[in-house]
């Protein structure tokens, strides 16, 4: 009765602070300006099924909130 699943996931996971984190909810890395996580290491914890549509949610989620340079 286990949740697990073969995707890798974690490794740079979304928090409040770097205390907790290594993403802000930007996906910005703190302490470094400018340097963007997003894929599959920003989800702290397993999700039990296929992370592929989390992923993209996430990504997407991102994309609409990246500043745009005009």
């Amino acid at each position: 009765n286990l949740s697990v699943t073969a995707h890798l996931l974690g490794g740079a996971v979304m928090a409040a602070s770097a205390d907790d984190g290594v993403i802000d909810v930007n996906h910005e890395v703190f302490g470094y300006p400018g340097l963007y996580v997003v894929d599959g290491s920003a989800i702290p914890a397993n999700v039990g099924v296929n992370p592929s549509l989390t992923i993209t949610a996430m990504a997407e989620r991102f994309a609409d909130r990246f500043p745009s340079r005009a």
